[in-house]
């Protein structure tokens, strides 16, 4: 009988880590290789870090109620995974090496795996239960998106933001140096994903063998009642969750997403705060929100254009993004995602001050900007054609006025799932 508590009321699954020497080589060959994905400029497979969590996958479909192509890697795995109990946690996760190498420090340290309860069921049917309803909450604890954002960071052109990513992965190496194995087989979503799965799996075998013909058969552990009870707890808390955001969710401060960025009301639930976009971004514009969304935005990307704008001859973040919050879209179709609507104050315009300039009218790589005489005020003003603008925000960062700029790019506003242009083809600004 096992004299530690702690350890006796585990599943045999989770008092034994993954072991062996090809289990050992084929993880770090995987972590590896996501490293490089990640740190070299090898888009769009970049978004095969994240994006072969069965997680994220079974969120995407869910949340979005389509079958995208990038979702089929986590989805076979997931099918594995039902199948074989932690395969993916023994074979594949990256995450799962680095927090085995912390473990193994911890039991040089004498350290002992403490009495945790097993929440990893129930975060992940919180994210799955939400994700029914368009809001996959709690899917940036994914353990792959962690990892993409943790080793990105030093990739990123702007925003010390974008470490959030390195701290949850310190955090996860914490925990495992100080309770060996407690992240991997209690608190990870992603291994409490697998144990549903293939709790379910079980059920369905079982039933089928009592529906099908009578024959001797060995007997099989039933699936640990554990995982059904604070699964259904978590799936209950998703549900609420999801509802809630739904119904009752404020309105959010309008800001600038990146192209092809889904509704507001969904973008910052299907975020997975990975940073890929960043790290895809040419001309670093892309930073992570500090809070102009409130709290259920907090980390999402957001653009700035200070520095650069977003250019007409690139779509890479678009391509990068593992979870549907940024959708893929060609450079013919960039046009149609309208990021903003450029607005200028004549006050601070220096052709308000009957001052020469063309800037931003020279700059406009769409050639969106000309030039009329307003009879009030008794010079020229600018005047945008929306339907060749996309609010791209050269203009902003060519227009010479300091501190303040005469001309900034303002959020759109939305209709339904997509950005609506204003029902005018031209205004004046």
């Amino acid at each position: 009988m096992n004299a530690n508590p702690a350890v006796a009321d585990r599943p045999p699954a989770e008092r034994a880590p993954a072991r062996g020497p090809a289990r050992r080589v084929a993880r770090l060959a995987v972590l590896a290789v996501a490293v490089v994905l990640v740190c070299l400029p090898l888009e769009p497979w970049s978004i095969l870090v994240p994006g072969i969590s069965p997680l994220v996958a079974l969120s995407l479909v869910l949340a979005t109620a389509a079958f995208p192509v990038f979702a089929v890697p986590g989805l076979a795995l997931a099918l594995l995974a039902a199948a074989r109990h932690r395969w993916f946690c023994h074979w594949v996760c990256p995450t799962g090496c680095c927090a085995d190498g912390a473990s193994w420090l911890g039991r040089r340290c004498r350290r002992r795996p403490g009495w945790v309860p097993v929440l990893g069921p129930a975060l992940a049917l919180t994210v799955l239960a939400g994700a029914c309803l368009g809001y996959p909450v709690l899917l940036w604890l994914d353990p792959l998106a962690l990892l993409s954002a943790a080793v990105g960071v030093f990739h990123v052109r702007q925003g010390i933001e974008w470490s959030w990513g390195a701290w949850g992965l310190i955090c996860i190496l914490a925990v495992s140096f100080w309770w060996p194995h407690t992240w991997c087989t209690r608190l990870c979503p992603l291994g409490g994903l697998q144990d549903v799965l293939n709790a379910a799996a079980q059920c369905l075998r079982m039933l089928a063998r009592r529906l099908g013909p009578r024959r001797a058969a060995p007997a099989r552990p039933r699936p640990a009642a554990v995982v059904w009870r604070r699964s259904f707890l978590g799936g209950l808390v998703g549900l609420a969750w999801g509802t809630c955001l739904a119904r009752w969710n404020p309105p959010r401060t309008p800001v600038l997403r990146p192209p092809g960025a889904a509704a507001e009301e969904w973008f910052s639930s299907l975020c997975l705060r990975c940073g890929n976009c960043a790290r895809a971004c040419p001309a670093g514009i892309i930073q992570a929100d500090t809070g102009e969304t409130g709290i259920g935005g907090l980390l999402a990307p957001l653009l700035t254009f200070d520095t650069d704008y977003c250019r007409e001859s690139c779509v890479q973040c678009t391509l990068v993004c593992p979870s549907g919050a940024l959708s893929p879209i060609a450079l013919p179709a960039k046009m149609q995602a309208v990021i903003g609507v450029p607005e200028v104050d004549m006050d601070l315009c220096l052709l308000g001050a009957v001052r020469e300039c063309a800037n931003c009218r020279n700059r406009c790589p769409y050639e969106a900007i000309r030039f009329v005489f307003d009879e009030q005020l008794y010079t020229l003003t600018p005047c945008v054609d929306l339907q060749r603008c996309n609010g791209c925000g050269a203009c902003q960062v060519a227009c010479p006025t300091q501190p303040r700029k005469a001309i900034v790019v303002r959020p759109m506003p939305q209709v339904g799932d997509h950005r609506a242009r204003p029902p005018h083809d031209q205004i004046q600004l």
